[in-house]
């Protein structure tokens, strides 16, 4: 298959307390380029102590790893306690600083019409990360709510769940991605995406969703084999 190769959802951090390191996240883009991925989502929780760490390291690096693109990004749980991936720009990100102010923690978690509002505003990719997890799920989310999601992800930590997952994007209309969820280097690239080759950007791989272009992989065993519900 040609294209491109992408893992979305990826904590550089075992632990929220732990600080973040250009060292230790050159182990997960080290992992990303041997499984063959050619862009790599950060996406820290956002109510972690020293978020906004990663993004100073990153900058200093260009947003690149050899010829491996960093794609910035962030995990935000809402108020509905589901959790919400948003990609987007370096500038984009920090503008949402400015938008959600203050900052959530785990104590001031923003309600998900208003992420939402704002994410469309600076053209963030949203998908809800692991939407059936016990204790982060979107059953508290409202039907038109999550209709305004560009997709659902398919978890590699909640394949058990996929079915689930599969069949909620159905009766919304939306696509399915794949993420890692990775908090460890060896963990990345369980879950990728695989857009055509022509997309150069988050507005093209959007675009690439609305027309059911993205393709959720699933690493097993020697390669990637396409998820099955989508066959």
């Amino acid at each position: 298959m040609t294209g491109i190769r992408v893992e979305l959802h990826c904590h550089t951090r075992l632990w929220n307390w732990q600080p973040v390191s250009w060292r230790r996240l050159e182990g997960f883009c080290r992992r990303a380029r041997q499984f063959g991925l050619d862009w790599l989502g950060i996406t820290e929780h956002a109510d972690a102590p020293g978020f906004w760490d990663i993004f100073a390291i990153l900058d200093d690096n260009k947003w690149r790893w050899q010829d491996l693109r960093l794609l910035a990004g962030c995990e935000i749980t809402v108020a509905e306690e589901a959790d919400i991936l948003l990609l987007g720009s370096p500038e984009a990100l920090l503008d949402l600083k400015g938008y959600l102010s203050p900052w959530p923690t785990r104590h001031n978690r923003p309600p998900l019409g208003d992420l939402l509002l704002v994410a469309a505003e600076l053209q963030l990719l949203k998908v809800a990360a692991h939407p059936f997890r016990p204790g982060r799920d979107v059953g508290k989310v409202p039907r038109e709510l999550l209709q305004q999601l560009d997709a659902l992800e398919i978890n590699a930590r909640e394949l058990k769940r996929a079915a689930a997952v599969t069949d909620l994007a159905r009766r919304l209309g939306l696509p399915l991605v794949g993420g890692s969820d990775a908090h460890l280097g060896w963990q990345v690239g369980r879950a990728v995406n695989q857009l055509p080759a022509g997309v150069r950007d988050l507005a093209g791989w959007r675009a690439a969703l609305s027309r059911g272009e993205n393709r959720v992989l699933l690493w097993q065993e020697r390669g990637y084999v396409p998820f099955a519900a989508q066959r």
